[in-house]
Parts: structure tokens; sequence; C-alpha cells
């Protein structure tokens, strides 16, 4: 949090809002950054609804703390594809009821929207984007904003990894969700670099106004360029070696073929 703070403060923005304390699995964490005024009144903290449509003692404590002190509670709703909640289908049932429990359990400012292969992992799974896309839609019945996780299986710099950022992007901006990430290497090393965030960005703000079924054939054109690596990917390294890497110029040119397929 400290690290964070410092950071932001570089960066000439100290007063901005930060989702923080995403790793702390028991509440003291949360309850020690609030003590210490590292979590400060505004933040916010994540508090996930437990799979498959649980909650416990531990986050329930987190979610009540954070209200009475003044910290936002961030919800994390990621059902299993594959899991109790079975196919596709089920999962986005799963995701819309995990959704309005975090409402009731949490007060939940915002909920973040993450979707979990259970043998893949990553959201840009087919499975997982399609849950996006539908969950997305259903954001104006819930009266709460939705965030799109997006979650690579692939590492900093490695091109799949921004094919699979583009296709999470244009999905969750296309579906009415907001956008937050990328997390490398499925959320298993800290392997990235400041070009998929950017990425990420740009290619929401290019989706601004594009409806899911205008996106069809750009998302099964990036998939094509990624989903082979889902299985094994590369997670490149901390400072990810130069042979892995694609220039920004390169990317851009395939985006722009693949954008032409959407008729934009």
């Amino acid at each position: 949090m400290e690290m964070l703070r410092e950071a932001i403060a570089e960066a000439g923005r100290p007063g901005m809002h930060l989702l923080a304390c995403e790793s702390s699995v028991s509440a003291v964490g949360s309850l020690a950054a609030m003590a210490a005024g590292v979590l400060r009144r505004g933040d916010a903290q994540l508090v996930p609804v437990l799979n498959e449509m649980k909650v416990d003692y531990s986050q329930l404590i987190k979610a009540q703390a954070g209200l009475r002190y003044g910290v936002h509670n961030a919800a994390l709703v990621d059902p299993v594809v594959g899991g109790f909640a079975r196919g596709a289908a089920g999962t986005a049932i799963c995701a819309v009821a995990e959704t309005l429990a975090s409402l009731v359990a949490y007060e939940a400012s915002y909920v973040l929207i993450h979707p979990y292969h259970i043998r893949l992992k990553a959201t840009s799974s087919r499975e997982c984007l399609w849950v996006e896309c539908v969950v997305g839609q259903a954001s104006r019945y819930l009266g709460v904003p939705l965030i799109g996780d997006v979650w690579p299986a692939n590492g900093g710099g490695v091109v799949e990894m921004l094919y699979e950022v583009a296709a999470n992007a244009l999905v969750a901006a296309a579906s009415g969700l907001n956008l937050l990430g990328p997390a490398p290497a499925n959320g298993e090393k800290p392997h990235r670099t400041g070009l998929e965030a950017r990425l990420m960005a740009e290619v929401g703000h290019a989706a601004v106004g594009m409806r899911p079924r205008d996106i069809v054939d750009i998302i099964q054109e990036l998939v094509k360029r990624y989903e082979h690596s889902l299985e094994r990917p590369n997670r490149a390294s901390p400072l990810t070696n130069s042979t892995t890497l694609v220039s920004a110029g390169q990317l851009g040119g395939g985006l722009r073929s693949m954008w032409r397929l959407g008729g934009s």
C-alpha cells in the first residue's frame, strides 16, 4: 500500500482512488491497512463472493468495517466455468446471482465480473468472453457499476497477451462493462509492462458506441491469434526478453486490419 501511494504521488495523482488490499486473504490485512491509514476513506477493498454463491464471517467483517470506516466495498464475482455452475450459460446466471448477493451482503459500490475457466483460467477463453458479454448487457438492470476484470494467460510483451487484452477490452466495452487490469500470466506472475494497460485503454475507448453484434468478426479473428497459447501460455519474465516482444506498430497494423472486419 505504501508503494502504491508513492507511485501515484510520483505520477502527480496523489488523491487517485485505489482498489487495494486485493491479496488480503483474511479480514486482518484490510483492517490493518485501515488502521495504518494507508487504505484511505474513498478507496476500495476487494471483498469476494466465495465459490459458489457463498460468504463467510471474514468477508462480512471486512465489508462492515469498510462501510463504517468509509472504504468502498468492491465485490469480486468469479464464478467458475466448468465448476458448480457448469457451462457458460449457467456461469452467466451464477454471476448475476452473485452480483445481487454482493449488494445484499457487502453493500458493494461496484462489482468485478471475473469468470474463471476451470482449466484454462484466463478470462480470454471463449466461454469467459461470452459470460462477460452477457452479464455486461444485464448491467442496465442491476443498478451497480460492473467491471470487466481482464485476466490474460500470457505474460507482458508477448504478442498473444496483447491479442488477449484486445479481445477482453473489446468485449467488455461493447457490452457495457468498465475495464480493470490487465493481470499478467493468469495472475500468477508479476510479468507485465505498461504497454498492455495502454492497449486495453485505447481499445476500450475505440469500442465506445459499438454493440456486441458489431464485434463478433473481430473477436473471432483475435481469438484465433491467441487461443493456441492458453493451454501452455508464455509467462515471459520480469524483464521481458526482447525476442518475445512485439512492437506497438506491428500490433497496431494487425488490429487495424481486424477493425476493418467490423466495418469501422
